[in-house]
């Protein structure tokens, strides 16, 4: 049995007329119940840790552990328990934010290249700009996932663990 489940307070039943057999039977329940959330707890916490190391090694897997990582956290946001929710609600906003700015950078750098292949004098600038937003966002994704790494770590929530 774990310690949060034997410092749980369990009511004392007998005072109510129940025989002490029924009173440990539900004792015992309440202990059993306990276990399992902190079992379950644990578990989305794990895969927390996993979906922030996939997020941190998608350069070397060519970005397909991101997207395994973007589905685990999309499927485990909606029944976890608080602080986790919060981890799984960062990590998929944080691909998307990512992801859109990337696109936007790319989309500058190429209307960048059109522009300066066609003689614009600025459209170079354009597509320095460009490659250099999708540049930081990379950069961001990966300080976003070591700061939800640091914080899962240290067991705390991202932002207000009460949201949906």
């Amino acid at each position: 049995m774990s310690d949060l489940a034997a410092r749980i307070p369990v009511r004392d039943l007998r005072a109510e007329g129940r025989s002490q057999q029924l009173v440990a039977r539900e004792q015992d329940q309440h202990r059993r119940a306990v276990v399992r959330q902190e079992r379950q707890e644990r578990s989305e916490r794990h895969a927390g840790y996993a979906i922030y190391w996939m997020y941190l090694l998608s350069p070397l897997t060519a970005g397909v552990s991101t997207l395994v990582g973007l589905l685990m956290a999309s499927a485990r946001s909606t029944d976890a328990a608080p602080v986790n929710a919060s981890h799984f609600r960062y990590q998929v906003r944080s691909f998307w934010t990512a992801f859109l700015t990337a696109v936007t950078g790319g989309a500058w750098a190429a209307v960048g290249g059109i522009a300066s292949v066609a003689g614009n004098a600025s459209g170079g600038e354009l597509a320095l700009a460009g490659g250099g937003l999708a540049a930081l966002s990379g950069m961001g994704f990966f300080a976003a996932s070591l700061f939800g790494l640091t914080r899962l770590t240290s067991r705390g929530a991202i932002g207000s663990p009460d949201r949906s």
